[in-house]
């Protein structure tokens, strides 16, 4: 992985890495040997006139207290130096079990709670000016108006999951005129 994004960085493609819930450790080793940039949440950019906030979307799922209490843990700074002085079998069971029981957890959590609450959202717009949000996380991709604001969510990206499901992801891109465009993982447009 660090090989390819490096090809990219060295090809002259600027890659931006924003931590997501289940990449929270990579740092700025890890970004200087891929040749990326890290971005902090919220992470703000202006295109054609508009201001564009980005967020991973986890923070804002604020009624998954568990699953906060847990964000709040792993992005400690002296939790990781813990973590990371394990040996890796040690961290590989106990990301092993974080996982599954993440997948429990879903079974039985409304996906009221797993999203993002409105409070959050319009905090997020509120802090940053944004005229548009976007964020994942939640993985229902969608676009979702907020009075004159807009929010655009990304979809999960599963390319070969083995249980015969299609493939599916996307992306959303944004011109240097600011228009948003949502696009499915066959290039069309949403």
């Amino acid at each position: 992985m660090i090989d390819a994004l490096r090809a990219l960085a060295d090809g002259g493609l600027q890659i931006f890495w924003m931590a997501g819930n289940r990449d929270f450790l990579v740092g700025e080793g890890f970004a200087a040997a891929a040749g990326l940039i890290l971005l902090n949440e919220p992470h703000v950019i202006a295109v054609g006139g508009q201001r564009i906030a980005l967020v991973h979307g986890d923070a804002e799922c604020t009624l998954d207290t568990k699953y906060m209490e847990f964000r709040a843990m792993v992005r400690d700074k002296r939790w990781q130096a813990q973590f990371l002085a394990m040996p890796l079998a040690q961290r590989k069971a106990i990301i092993a079990g974080l996982r599954e029981g993440s997948r429990e957890a879903h079974t039985t959590k409304s996906y009221a709670i797993m999203d993002v609450t409105p409070g959050a959202i319009e905090a997020v717009f509120d802090a940053t000016g944004a005229d548009v949000l976007i964020h994942g996380h939640t993985h229902r991709p969608a676009l979702h108006l907020h009075g004159q604001r807009r929010r655009y969510v990304l979809p999960d990206w599963e390319l070969d999951n083995g249980s015969g499901e299609p493939p599916r992801g996307g992306w959303i891109a944004v011109d240097e005129h600011g228009a948003v465009t949502r696009h499915a993982l066959d290039g069309s447009c949403l």
